[in-house]
């Protein structure tokens, strides 16, 4: 055999054995629920439990790990190797649900790794620790409750290492606890470089139970040094804080790199930031912005959409940001920007800005290129330089500034306010300033009531006449417009046309084809083409439903229109084939509009003619009445019915069946992501509607993760609800979110029922007011939805289900049951609530737990930590963690102010709890430091509670345990709390003596003494003791007052019909505080629970000292008609009705003043020569009734002082208005704040809620 024989079968071999060990590179694991074939094929086989186990055995022998489709269920981190890829089968296929805390993640820790095509879900997170990784078609799903740690859902982390040469390709972060995509770093090196995101989505990144207060859909730069960063096609929508953020370069005290860090050449293009912000509940929410920028960054093609505050805003010392061709459209404030140098906007676009198109302040040398300015919602100073608001007295210069301005349905002689201005070159289309430090005058040859207005070009520049659009007709709704009536201002305003001159030459002479229509009699809008739309001027009476009927003809399939409302899609129309352009018919669609004037736009995407449409007020086909027939086995009789007539428009108490979902099309009632109705029943459109045999009736089915559903409903009364789920899934971890008007609020998790045809009820609670609202059903997985049953809590039996296109009666077998309890004990207001009788509904809905499993192992088998406690004698939530909350139903017996007292203990300073009422805020509780978890004390609260059900809420901002909080109506002795206690609950608790907090005046005269009383509980001694101090004046002789005490225990109860023995009052008369202390010993039974009572003297608030009020001073006045807006509200003027109504106050610091007689301390100011409200604190606040004659946007200005910086909410019928920034000052003067506020027209009730301590003066509105 020759050399080259030899060769050649050596190469052979080689080949061969190259080919044997890529074979063997790829090792396959199966999940628990895969597939028999792909078992039989797979290295491992996982069972669902600890299934990293087999992964990262088969991730240690490198190469590539394939993932078969179904779940894997881990408990661990999965731990990725170097030169390795680890797959799915897709994101649909491949589930990864991760349990545990900070471990549950996939980790890559070694370079030149891959993953791609899987999901990731329940509490699980990726994190990178190296470099050259890829993460592909990576989806991490309704991980809401990550470990407080985890800062970002995918993580990049360069700690004290170079992570450089990492890509996310077609990756999404939805519904999630914390941030979506964050690239973080520190120590030395702290290096993250090269860095790309490619068509990556964060979706609904943060929620109010998280705990991540600053979550994000996207952060960019925290600490790391940043280069190279490349972002293209991108989405952020509808995130906690802010959607694109770029942390600004701080020094960070926990970095012991202490050297400034860098951001460079960051570029994002295409990216789009919609709706960020507006689900924030958190008093210090912030950004709340589009994009936040700040160094080294620039914007290429970029849009946001209506977030809450900023579409862009750049700030706090920026350099080196250029926007190009990025634009805004309904944002707060469309740009924003304190900077520091070279800062460009070229070619930007603000549209329907809120408040302004540019806000800037603080700023010199920004070059503002042909920026367009369109249709901001203030018509007066929608620009604003020079002034920060929140620091109105602080000097905020703008200076050696270029702006240029094109603006368009705005009057340019006063789109811009100046505040403090110097030397800056402006242009108002194409009219260059002179004086720019005053009022600048747009050219005088423009005429701003004209259509046109006429422009002068800058030298060596061309500038495009940009038209304002005027309403040409009257277009009114209720009523008629006519579609030959779009706005005048010509190409790109009141219409777009491709197509030049009028083709049917009537009516009009432009490029829009307008013909004369016999079959119309009268011109019609002819000869549309895809992509052109006209534009209108509405005005809308009144905000709701209404029936939209619009004129149409075509001679082709396949045709449509969508009409949007200030660019919020409303509908889409369906043009059907009339025969001929010459044959028309008409469409009707419901839509929902809001009051006011607004630009509707009709764009089309096919060919056909649209002649009218007519707005007429929307009348809902109401529900059949459900009959429900309760007998002792609480058997349900029904009567099946035919569905209504029309789609969407409810009633609550009703049923709202699946599809039955609003009309409007894709984007506007439905977001489905597969073409055609795969069931084929009821609907033709996108939604998958099939027939349920075993429930005789119609269900939406297919349903995949990330498509959603609308429904239109009529809340009749005000109330907290059942809800009633008719679901099916053969799938685990399967969920959706249910949200009103935008806000969540519950997520039902779909129980793994063996198929989609076998069905289950899933019974939530949520808490609706009355009124129209829109109900939106967000999908995270797959399952099939019948029905929703809205009935008034209170456990009654469930009613009857309404079927849709048969009247075949459903059969008793498959009826609901009765809807689990609400909560264990019976939430009864006054009253006593056990913390472990938190809601049913498991996590999300009854609470939130940071921490898998029952760490107690006490009561309840979920993952509520649940102890039971000696010194309490009872069981106790523990193991609290910040950012956790429970949830209770109660029914209040009448409406009054309460004493709230929570049963708590810490051994840490600081902690914090807060109550809140239907979702709002009603007090925050200091919980003490008592030394350890096994020693209780008891802190009180005074909250206003109105008769009916009500949903608590008690979120934790720290480390605690809580045992009971009680309700007593205030004022009432402890005898009479008790015993009020007791008419409404069979067991009496506290098992321990609740603290008497407060003080009890006997008489008219004299000061009340401040008293704090801390009960720690002792099983040893048989004696109850309860101190009470009552304030005597000093010439009246001692008035004794004794209480008598029951007590109820586990052990045995001892009532109030038991007889008293040995009492023993011991008097103590004070010769300098003119008070009496009445201790009262009551001898008990040896086994009931004993206390020792400590007793801490509280040294009053000091109050400012009154300065007599001269001769002429006002006198108060009740108003019971309030303030008419505009108008200055003077703060000592809030409403009559005493505590809870007109007022709260924390009875211990008020003391009550002049002018009028109640605990509001108002003092006379020499200075101010009026009434101020002195001494306000956190958790009070003044109500009063307003009167806006019609709706309107207005300025508020807020005259207070405070002695360190802090803020006041400023809320109307409850809802958060604005917050009004009190700039501390050391001599305490009073200092002016406003801030543009939209109130709708009639009777109001403004309520002023400071976040600090502070004095009041006025609020003025105008």
């Amino acid at each position: 055999m020759n050399i080259r024989s030899k060769k050649r079968i050596f190469l052979i071999i080689l080949s061969l054995f190259c080919l044997i060990q890529a074979a063997a590179a790829t090792t396959i694991v199966a999940a628990s629920d895969s597939s028999a074939s792909s078992k039989a094929s797979a290295q491992y086989v996982c069972d669902g439990s600890g299934d990293q186990s087999q992964i990262n055995a088969a991730l240690a022998s490198g190469g590539t790990v394939q993932l078969t489709e179904g779940t894997f269920h881990t408990d661990g981190t999965i731990l990725t190797t170097g030169n390795s890829v680890l797959k799915g089968q897709g994101p649909n296929k491949t589930i990864i649900s991760m349990s545990g805390d900070y471990d549950a993640r996939i980790d890559i820790a070694h370079d030149y790794t891959t993953v791609q095509d899987l999901q990731i879900t329940t509490r699980g997170w990726l994190m990178i620790q190296a470099s050259h990784i890829k993460v592909h078609n990576v989806v991490i799903q309704n991980s809401k409750k990550t470990a407080p740690t985890v800062n970002g859902m995918f993580f990049v982390w360069a700690n004290g290492r170079v992570c450089e040469d990492i890509e996310f390709v077609d990756c999404q972060a939805i519904d999630v606890g914390s941030t979506g995509f964050n690239v973080n770093g520190m120590n030395s090196p702290r290096t993250t470089k090269n860095i790309r995101f490619v068509n990556c989505l964060a979706l609904r990144c943060g929620n109010s139970g998280s705990g991540k207060i600053w979550a994000v859909g996207f952060d960019f730069h925290e600490g790391a040094d940043l280069y190279d960063l490349q972002v293209t096609n991108c989405r952020a929508e509808d995130n906690w804080e802010s959607g694109f953020y770029f942390e600004p370069n701080f020094v960070s005290g926990d970095d012991p790199n202490m050297d400034l860090p860098v951001q460079k050449n960051s570029v994002l293009t295409n990216c789009v930031s919609v709706n960020n912000g507006w689900r924030n509940t958190d008093p210090t929410r912030f950004y709340l912005s589009g994009y936040y920028l700040s160094c080294g960054v620039t914007l290429n093609n970029c849009v946001a959409i209506n977030n809450r505050n900023n579409g862009f805003w750049v700030w706090q010392s920026a350099q080196d940001v250029i926007l190009n061709n990025c634009s805004d459209d309904g944002s707060n404030y469309a740009f924003q920007f304190r900077t520091g140098t070279n800062i460009q906007l070229n070619n930007c676009v603000s549209k329907n800005a809120r408040t302004y198109g540019i806000y800037a302040w603080g700023s010199d040398g920004v070059v503002v290129k042909n920026f367009k300015l369109i249709n901001p919602k203030q018509s007066t100073g929608s620009i604003s330089l020079g002034l920060r608001e929140d620091h109105p007295n602080d000097p905020w210069p703008v200076t050696d500034c270029t702006f240029e301005i094109y603006v368009s349905g705005v009057d340019p002689a006063k789109v811009i306010t100046y505040h403090n201005c110097a030397n800056n070159q402006i242009s108002i289309n194409g009219y260059i300033a002179t004086d720019p430090t005053t009022t600048i005058t747009p050219d005088p040859t423009s005429n701003p009531t004209t259509t046109t207005i006429v422009t002068i070009p800058l030298p060596g520049q061309t500038v495009t006449q940009i038209p304002t659009p005027v309403a040409f007709g009257t277009s009114v709704i209720p009523g008629t417009i006519l579609a030959a009536d779009y706005n005048t201002g010509g190409e790109g305003v009141g219409y777009h046309d491709t197509t030049s001159g009028n083709q049917g030459g009537a009516y009009r002479s432009d490029d829009v084809d307008l013909e004369y229509s016999t079959g119309t009699d009268g011109p019609v809008v002819g000869y549309m083409r895809p992509g052109e739309w006209l534009a209108y001027t509405v005005t809308v009476g009144t905000a709701g439903v209404y029936d939209a009927t619009f004129k149409v003809s075509s001679a082709t399939d396949g045709n449509s229109f969508t009409v949007t409302m200030d660019d919020i899609p409303i509908t889409t129309v369906v043009v059907p084939n009339t025969g001929s352009f010459d044959t028309y018919t008409t469409v009707k669609m419901p839509v929902y509009v809001l009051a006011g004037t607004h630009q509707m736009k009709v764009t089309t995407t096919g060919y056909h003619n649209l002649a009218t449409m007519v707005f007429t007020t929307h009348t809902d086909t109401p529900l059949p009445t459900t009959t429900v027939t309760t007998v002792a086995t609480t058997t349900v009789a029904t009567t099946a019915t035919s569905p209504p007539s029309t789609h969407g428009g409810t009633n609550i108490p009703g049923t709202i069946l699946a599809e039955n979902y609003d009309d409007g099309g894709e984007g506007v009632a439905y977001h489905d992501t597969t073409p055609g109705n795969q069931g084929g029943q009821y609907r033709s459109d996108d939604v998958d509607i099939e027939y349920s045999a075993a429930e005789g009736t119609n269900v939406l089915s297919y349903v995949r993760p990330g498509e959603w559903i609308r429904y239109t409903a009529n809340v009749a009364a005000a109330g907290v609800f059942d809800v009633s789920f008719r679901v099916s899934t053969p799938k685990s971890g399967t969920s959706f979110v249910v949200q009103v008007d935008g806000m969540d609020a519950c997520m039902v998790n779909v129980p793994n029922t063996g198929s989609f045809d076998t069905y289950t009820t899933v019974v939530q609670q949520i808490s609706l007011p009355a009124g129209l609202h829109q109900i939106r059903i967000n999908f995270n997985g797959y399952d099939n939805l019948e029905f929703m049953r809205f009935q008034p809590s209170g456990g009654a039996a469930t009613t009857t289900t309404t079927a849709t296109q048969t009247t075949t009666p459903i059969s008793t077998s498959t009826l609901l049951p009765v809807p689990i309890p609400k909560s264990y004990g019976n939430g009864v207001i006054p009253g006593v609530i056990e913390a472990e009788d938190y809601n049913n509904g498991g996590e999300g809905v009854g609470y939130y737990d940071t921490t898998p499993g029952n760490t107690g192992g006490q009561y309840r088998n979920d993952d509520v930590d649940i102890e039971y406690s000696n010194g309490e004698n009872s069981p106790v939530v523990s193991y609290i963690r910040a950012g956790e909350w429970l949830k209770y139903t109660v029914n209040v017996q009448s409406t009054t102010l309460y004493d709230v007292l929570f049963r708590v203990s810490s051994p840490q300073s600081g902690t914090t709890m807060n109550l809140q009422v239907d979702g709002s805020s009603v007090c925050q509780v200091v919980v003490p430091n008592t030394g350890s978890y096994d020693t209780y004390t008891t802190v009180t609260k005074q909250v206003s509670l109105a008769a009916g059900p009500h949903v608590l809420k008690l979120m934790a901002g720290g480390y605690q345990n809580l045992n009971w909080i009680q309700f007593k109506t205030h004022g009432l002795t402890q005898g009479a709390a008790l015993l009020e206690v007791t008419a409404n609950q069979t067991v009496v608790e506290p098992t321990s003596l609740p603290t008497v907090a407060e003080a009890v005046p006997m008489v008219t005269t004299g000061q009340p003494a401040q008293v704090e009383t801390t009960t720690q509980a002792n099983l040893t001694t048989p004696s109850v003791t309860m101190v009470q101090t009552v304030a005597m004046p000093t010439t009246s002789a001692p008035v004794e007052t004794q209480t008598q005490i029951s007590v109820s225990t586990p052990l045995p109860v001892i009532t109030q019909s038991a007889p008293v023995q040995n009492v023993t009052t011991v008097q103590t008369a004070a010769t300098t505080a003119a008070a009496i202390t009445t201790v009262q010993t009551t001898a008990v039974p040896t086994t009931v629970a004993v206390n020792t009572t400590v007793i801490q003297t509280v040294t009053p608030v000091a109050t400012v000292t009154d300065a007599p009020a001269p001769a002429g001073a006002p006198t108060y006045v009740p108003q019971p008609a309030g303030y008419t807006l505009p108008g200055r509200i003077e703060a000592e003027n809030f409403k009559d009705g005493g505590e809870g109504i007109g007022y709260h106050m924390n009875t211990l610091n008020s003391t009550g003043g002049q002018y009028r007689n109640d605990l509001v301390p108002v003092h006379y100011s020499t200075v101010e020569k009026g009434y101020l409200v002195n001494n306000l604190t956190k958790d009070t606040w003044l109500a009063y009734a307003v009167n806006a004659p019609v709706a309107g946007n207005y300025t508020v200005a807020l005259q207070a002082s405070s002695q360190e910086k802090t803020r006041v909410l400023v809320q109307l019928d409850g809802a958060d208005l604005c917050t009004l920034e009190v700039p501390g000052t050391q001599t305490c003067a009073l200092t002016q704040t406003q801030k543009p506020v939209a109130i709708p027209a009639g009777t109001h009730t403004l309520t002023l809620k400071p976040l600090g301590t502070m004095t009041l003066d006025y609020l003025q509105f105008s």
